[in-house]
Order: structure tokens, then sequence, then C-alpha cells
């Protein structure tokens, strides 16, 4: 599956309460009910870009739609 990211683009990170979920497995937690937000945090995608890591084929795409960067 391929995404883009638009480095000038903004989104949100919601802290929830950790007792909603459960664990999956070694990399996933999920939860089977709505959790209350206790923060909801603005963030700029261009901040976090550096810890992203395309595949080639999504970086060619990536770069197509937004720039070499």
């Amino acid at each position: 599956m391929y995404g883009s990211l638009n480095p000038d683009g903004e989104g949100y990170v919601y802290r929830l309460k950790s007792d909603c979920f459960e664990k999956l497995d070694d990399w996933q937690w999920i939860s089977s009910k709505e959790c209350d937000i206790i923060e909801k945090m603005k963030i700029h995608v261009s901040d976090y870009l550096g810890s992203v890591e395309f595949s080639d084929e999504a970086k060619r795409i990536n770069d197509m739609l937004y720039g070499d960067g």
C-alpha cells in the first residue's frame, strides 16, 4: 500500500487512556470500544518527515506530488 505525505500538511495526534486498549501482538494494540480523548495535539508533517522511511516507489510518488525533498 502506498501513500503520500504533504510536507506542508498538518495533522493531529490524540492521547487516549491506555485502559481502552488490549495488546494484539508485539506491535499492535486494539480497542473494541470508544475511547475518550485526553488531549488533541496539532502537528506539522515537516516536523516528523525525517522519521518516515519511504520505499523507493513511494518516494518517487511523493516526490512527483510534492517535489524532491
